[in-house]
């Protein structure tokens, strides 16, 4: 449900998705999702480029998983929250993935025009 909604929220960001704006979800699930489960899940949802899926060997995602807060021992629990960042400007921010799509479009929008 939270990859439906977040391919609204990549068509209302339209073309800036993989240009000014890029998009990655990181499996939850290293040992199971493997690069073309990873995408026949994106093709389902219609991902467009942009939006990276990634995994990777669960000594390589997993640390990265407890640092972002994703960390889970049953993949079905996984966290539905967004992290929103600038890496520029090295302002971040959280958002609720089942927000409605224009909210957390403006969120990306904002964050992406944010200053230090």
């Amino acid at each position: 449900m939270v990859t439906e909604n977040l391919a609204q929220v990549q068509t209302l960001l339209g073309d800036k998705v993989g240009h000014s704006i890029n998009m990655i979800s990181l499996s939850v699930d290293p040992q199971h999702d493997h690069p073309a489960e990873l995408k026949a899940f994106a093709d389902n949802f219609g991902v467009k480029p942009g939006w990276t899926f990634l995994t990777g060997e669960p000594g390589e995602i997993d640390p990265l998983l407890h640092r972002l807060a994703g960390y889970t021992t049953d993949p079905l629990d996984h966290s539905t929250v967004v992290i929103i960042g600038n890496v520029e400007t090295g302002v971040w921010t959280k958002a609720f993935g089942m927000a409605e799509p224009a909210a957390i479009a403006r969120a990306v929008l904002a964050l992406q025009s944010a200053t230090n």
